[in-house]
């Protein structure tokens, strides 16, 4: 009778080990999983410090050269990120812009904006996105230049 018993449990341990290893292995994709968000969230954060790093550094530019801020105009008429209008010839945007290409995935300079309006209001549209996504992030700094 001991010997029968055995042999039920002895099923039984096979079918809880192979439950325990489902339910690790469930969990370890999950972790997987966690992980892949936690480096996209990463890389989304720090691509938003960039262009806050590269709109501050264009304000810096502007107001050094307040005399000629009308010549800091680039693309700034139409919707963010499909700006349109006259492009700038001042070597300080053109630089700029090569920083933010650089810088940026998918900053192209037909996309960037660099718009001076009234009472010489800066407003700098910084736009990219990455290989994968289809709509462009964006960040826009206003600042009044004196």
């Amino acid at each position: 009778m001991t010997s029968h018993k055995q042999q039920s449990e002895g099923g039984f341990a096979l079918i809880e080990a192979l439950v325990s290893i489902a339910i690790f292995s469930f969990a370890l994709i999950g972790l997987v999983s966690l992980q892949s968000v936690a480096v996209a969230s990463s890389i989304d954060a720090k691509s938003r410090s960039d262009a806050s790093y590269l709109a501050s550094q264009i304000i810096g530019k502007v107001w050094t050269d307040r005399g000629s801020i009308a010549t800091y105009n680039y693309l700034g008429t139409g919707a963010p990120c499909t700006a349109s209008g006259a492009a700038s010839t001042n070597p300080a945007v053109l630089g700029w812009l090569s920083d933010v290409a650089a810088t940026l995935p998918g900053a192209a300079s037909n996309v960037q904006s660099l718009s001076v309006g009234a009472g010489n209001t800066l407003t700098v549209t910084i736009c990219w996105k990455r290989a994968q996504e289809t709509s462009y992030h964006q960040h826009v700094t206003i600042a009044q230049i004196n």
